[in-house]
């Protein structure tokens, strides 16, 4: 969406504010430490951004959140599951150098 999430308006029609064109829809918004934010239909689903003891590097961590979000979403067709491998896998991107 290329927003903050502030600038967001929650109770609206957000998904089809921003993607007017798609059916289905389902918007993922990833706020860093904040976590991350799923709109499907008129559900808002917040996940916590998992704990890192040290953050190392943050190159990678949304590609990391994506991956691990779109391969639990194919397996388990389960937002919620999927949202918190994401936020796993974007947590373990973030105690390492470099994009991994």
């Amino acid at each position: 969406a290329k927003a903050p999430y502030r600038d967001i308006h929650f109770k609206e029609q957000v998904i089809q504010w921003y993607t007017p064109f798609l059916t289905d829809q389902l918007v993922i918004i990833t706020e860093g430490e904040k976590g991350s934010y799923a709109y499907s239909e008129d559900r808002v689903i917040h996940q916590p951004a998992e704990p890192v003891h040290q953050v190392i590097d943050a190159t990678g961590a949304g590609d990391g959140y994506t991956s691990g979000f779109i391969a639990e979403y194919f397996k388990s067709n389960n937002v919620v599951k999927a949202m918190e491998k994401g936020s796993k896998f974007a947590a373990k991107i973030l105690t390492k150098i470099g994009a991994n």
